[in-house]
């Protein structure tokens, strides 16, 4: 038999067990990486509570992407999520503006902040999915939950 053929029939075997992967490596990964800064952040919480409740720090940031996981995959309906982004978005933007304009506060660098970044997209992404049997009776609920993850994820 041609050995080039075998070599084709050999990978095309393999190509099943090669996407899976792939799959279970793009789903899997973003979750692993919010495990890693939630473990991280819960780490510090307890070593220095005080410094881990900045504003400007990442690790609540992380945790308040865990919050927007929890409270969209829980909640029947989608006004807990609204409040709870609605409330972050305009801590944030207090926080954008004051780092633009009176220039204070310093914001804390760490590696923790591209766990962030990973914990946004994955956090944003589960919150656009969902589709909520209840909710509040605004005509655009739901755009209004996409435009708050779009802006959570742009402030990011």
């Amino acid at each position: 038999e041609n050995p080039l053929r075998s070599q084709w029939r050999y990978w095309i075997l393999r190509l099943p067990v090669f996407v899976s992967g792939l799959a279970a490596l793009v789903l899997v990964g973003p979750i692993v990486v919010i495990g890693v800064g939630l473990i991280s952040s819960l780490e510090r919480l307890c070593e220095h509570p005080l410094q881990t409740l900045h504003p400007l720090r990442p690790e609540l940031h992380i945790m308040t992407s865990l919050a927007v996981v929890i409270v969209a995959l829980s909640c029947d309906s989608d006004v807990p999520l609204l409040v709870l982004l609605g409330s972050h978005s305009a801590l944030m933007t207090l926080g954008m503006l004051e780092a633009l304009l009176v220039r204070r506060l310093r914001w804390l660098q760490g590696k923790l902040w591209t766990i962030h970044l990973i914990s946004v997209f994955a956090a944003s992404d589960i919150a656009r999915a969902r589709s909520f049997a209840q909710g509040a009776d605004l005509p655009y609920a739901e755009e209004a939950v996409r435009g708050l993850c779009a802006g959570r994820l742009g402030v990011s």
